[in-house]
């Protein structure tokens, strides 16, 4: 681990593996690291010995046989966690463990459930940062089928206060952390975080579709397996109002304000191509952003989609499906013509503001038969908020994958594919890990 501005010295986490028959899974969770070892590269499930690691108190084992793919949770002040533990021979199922980050104090909140990568996925996290809700299925459903599963949500202490018993594996917070949005075959409802009386939104079921609960708490955003899209206040009396009759099929990306989002009626997930609608949260009408299935959004994460401000939507046209590049765009929510700021774009990241960190002129991006980025990429910044947006570059023929600060205002790359020995700065044969202000 490395401070992003390279103040202070790296320090190692774990100690390489000396076995060639397993390797590590890493995520990261706000300010945790939740390291997996052990892991055999060839099976289904990446079941190992979880550890985490922080920079104020190192690395801690904290269970033995846990299932990376069944997901991991940190609390925003990262003093607790949740993860699974006690997985079956073959990673399908085992239990739900929230504990302090070190790993002490355990508490067993769900035993006996589905933890695979499948229909009935766990979806744990913390409401607000703080407090802790579990969603989980006793067993996977069948391809096509619907899941089942209890949501309960649990004090700081993992006292539990079960909410639904027969719902959709689903829930979403709002920023507070004291009310969630749940669904189930009748519909949708909103509740307090401990429980109480909830509020009934809509009858419609999201089953096929998706929902989300606004940072403030006061609407209901969703969509049904027919493709129609809805905005709900939360009041004890909502007022549905219709923003779209039909073709939502595919949500995208949705705006850091949470009054936009992107979304597709029509989707290639193996080739990346599709239709792509910038549509407003609150009232009806859509903008065309690529009617065509050359669409494509490429940024890291969905928040990359639109800039920090919420100002600007980021998108793709002319996507190459076989190089996974296209000439990337940036609108203006409320707007109704694109600009284009550049061709041949293989990733892009939201800034700070209206900055995007971008990079183009792709020679031989994509990834090798181990799953591997390859190829080079030009490193850029742009203000999409300037009369005419001028791209600064900040590095030439770095490797593609760039990943941002938290702060937004650095641009982290590596080198991996120059001459070897001949370390020469952040220049085209500077091969290592490298990070660069965002201007």
């Amino acid at each position: 681990a490395v401070d992003a501005t390279g103040a202070t010295p790296a320090v190692q986490i774990a100690a390489p593996a000396v076995s060639q028959t397993s390797t590590y899974v890493v995520g990261i969770s706000g300010k945790v690291v939740f390291l997996w070892e052990g892991i055999s590269p060839t099976a289904t499930q990446q079941v190992g010995k979880l550890s985490t690691w922080t920079s104020a108190g190192g690395l801690h084992q904290v269970t033995l046989k846990s299932n990376a793919a069944s997901g991991f949770n940190a609390s925003t002040d990262g003093t607790k966690i949740m993860f699974s533990a006690n997985a079956d021979t073959t990673g399908s199922t085992g239990d739900v463990l929230g504990a302090n980050v070190d790993g002490t104090s355990p508490a067993t909140l769900v035993t006996g459930v589905d933890i695979a990568s499948g229909n009935c996925t766990p979806l744990f996290g913390f409401a607000g940062g703080v407090n802790p809700v579990v969603a989980t299925c006793a067993s996977a459903p069948p391809d096509g089928g619907t899941p089942v599963a209890n949501v309960t949500s649990y004090s700081t202490a993992w006292a539990a206060t079960p909410l639904t018993y027969v719902g959709l594996n689903f829930w979403s917070a709002d920023a507070a952390g004291d009310k969630l949005l749940l669904a189930n075959a009748a519909g949708l409802e909103v509740t307090a975080i401990d429980g109480g009386a909830p509020t009934v939104i809509d009858t419609k079921s999201i089953e096929g579709g998706f929902g989300y609960l606004t940072k403030d708490g006061t609407n209901a955003l969703y969509s049904t397996s027919a493709g129609d899209l809805y905005s709900a206040t939360t009041a004890t009396v909502p007022v549905v109002t219709t923003l779209e009759a039909s073709g939502v099929k595919y949500f995208r990306a949705l705006a850091p304000d949470d009054k936009h989002i992107v979304y597709s009626s029509t989707l290639d997930a193996q080739q990346f191509g599709s239709d792509l609608y910038l549509q407003s949260t609150t009232t009806a009408g859509k903008t065309d952003l690529v009617t065509t299935t050359k669409g494509a959004l490429f940024g890291l994460l969905s928040t990359d989609d639109f800039t920090t401000d919420s100002k600007y939507a980021l998108y793709i046209d002319n996507v190459d499906t076989s190089t996974f590049t296209g000439d990337l765009y940036s609108i203006a929510v409320g707007g109704t013509t694109g600009t284009k700021i550049t061709t041949n774009e293989w990733l892009n990241l939201a800034a700070t503001g209206s900055k995007v960190v971008y990079n183009d002129n792709c020679q031989g991006c994509g990834t090798n038969s181990s799953g591997a980025v390859i190829g080079t990429a030009d490193i850029k910044a742009v203000d999409v908020s300037a009369a005419m947006p001028t791209p600064t570059t900040l590095q030439t023929t770095a490797d593609p994958q760039i990943y941002m600060s938290a702060p937004k205002d650095r641009v982290i790359f590596t080198f991996s594919q120059n001459v070897s020995g001949d370390d020469g700065g952040v220049l085209a044969n500077g091969n290592g890990l490298w990070s660069i202000a965002v201007p």
